[in-house]
């Protein structure tokens, strides 16, 4: 039983009838508005490098809740890094994170990750991002005649024998 008094007279309702009367007072939503909300700017990352160097991208985390945003990263390739693996961003806030792709040890070929940002956003709390990275090897081209000159207009190719 619960008392409460109203209009200077004191009544006792049953416990399951008081919070039922609550119930109907308090609104209830299904995305609360105040909770931290999590945006990326990009939904995969697709990039070609050349074997033995590096290659950037980014990607912009924003906080578009009123909650502090708090979140961080996930992966599993190591020829991946982040310069920012985690933070906290308050309303409106926004972090810039660098991926890196090192291709220094890898060889020819394609290479796929998932970036997971988890975050305690209630409506996202885990954004999966595909990571894909195509290593290629570089030309190696050698003219020995220093007078070896084409030029062509866009819409024309030509072979030559080079010896």
């Amino acid at each position: 039983m619960v008392g409460y008094s109203f209009l200077r007279k004191n009544f006792t309702l049953p416990v399951f009838l008081y919070f039922s009367l609550l119930l109907q007072l308090v609104p209830v939503s299904a995305k609360n508005p105040s909770a931290s909300t999590i945006t990326v700017d990009v939904a995969a990352i697709d990039k070609t490098v050349f074997k033995g160097r590096q290659i950037t991208d980014s990607l912009v985390i924003t906080n578009e809740g009123e909650d502090l945003l708090i979140w961080g990263t996930s992966f599993e390739a190591s020829w991946l890094s982040v310069s920012v693996a985690s933070g906290a961003l308050p309303e409106n806030g926004t972090q810039k994170v660098i991926v890196t792709f090192d291709a220094d040890s890898l060889i020819h070929g394609l290479y796929v990750d998932t970036l997971d940002i988890i975050s305690n956003d209630p409506s996202s709390p885990k954004i999966e991002i595909p990571i894909r990275l195509e290593v290629i090897s570089e030309a190696d081209i050698r003219v020995s005649n220093s007078n070896f000159e084409v030029t062509l207009d866009q819409n024309n190719t030509t072979e030559l024998a080079v010896t």
